[in-house]
């Protein structure tokens, strides 16, 4: 059983596209990147985060932070985009 609230989300919204990352409590991070809306940004982190919930067979109780990346990059995102590849 998933702990609830134990995941993090990071969502980097551009102007083109939507980047998602799902950190588990372990580190392992799941990735996914959604073309943005930009008419309603949110439709694009609703969306993106959907389906990267259901990719990784989670409910959205999982997720106990969303957070956005820092400037400059941070280890949590740098360590992110390498694994999306």
């Amino acid at each position: 059983m998933t702990e609830a609230k134990s995941y993090r989300l990071g969502v980097d919204v551009g102007g083109t596209f939507t980047d998602l990352v799902l950190v588990a409590p372990d580190g392992r991070a799941l990735t996914r990147k959604v073309l943005s809306t930009t008419a309603n940004y949110a439709e694009a982190i609703i969306t993106g985060t959907t389906a990267l919930l259901a990719d990784a067979g989670l409910s959205p109780s999982v997720v106990g932070d969303v957070t956005e990346p820092p400037w400059p990059p941070m280890p949590f995102w740098s360590g992110a985009a390498r694994a999306r590849g």
